[in-house]
């Protein structure tokens, strides 16, 4: 299994009007602090552990965009709640899923959203 990283491009991803920098972190790190990836609002900043590979590194990278998702267009649960862990957990699993089911489906999409 093949270690991804993020191309320079996707170095900064934007949600809302907030570019967020994507920093890989050492496991010793975020074994330290518990965390696979997390979600920074204030240094606009997403963490994720380096040692993740394919497909656990693109669903943590899910995970921690829909925490920035509900921080900035806010469903009505508190941000970092054990209820919005739980929907973000379900929405990015179940995405990566879909994706991994669905190969083309994100081809189609790149061909026919309008930007």
């Amino acid at each position: 299994m093949k270690k991804l990283k993020l191309p320079d491009e996707l170095q900064t991803i934007s949600v809302s009007y907030t570019k967020y920098n994507v920093k890989f972190v050492d496991q010793e790190y975020s074994e330290a602090n518990g965390f696979l990836g997390i979600l920074d609002t204030e240094k606009q900043q997403i963490k994720i552990r380096d040692s993740l590979h394919n497909n656990e590194l693109i669903n943590t990278l899910f995970h921690e965009l829909f925490h920035a998702c509900n921080f900035h267009f806010g469903m009505k649960t508190e941000y970092g709640s054990e209820l919005e862990e739980k929907f973000v957990e379900c929405i990015a699993n179940g995405f990566t899923e879909i994706i991994v089911k669905n190969p083309e489906l994100l081809k189609w999409i790149d061909e026919n959203i309008e930007r």
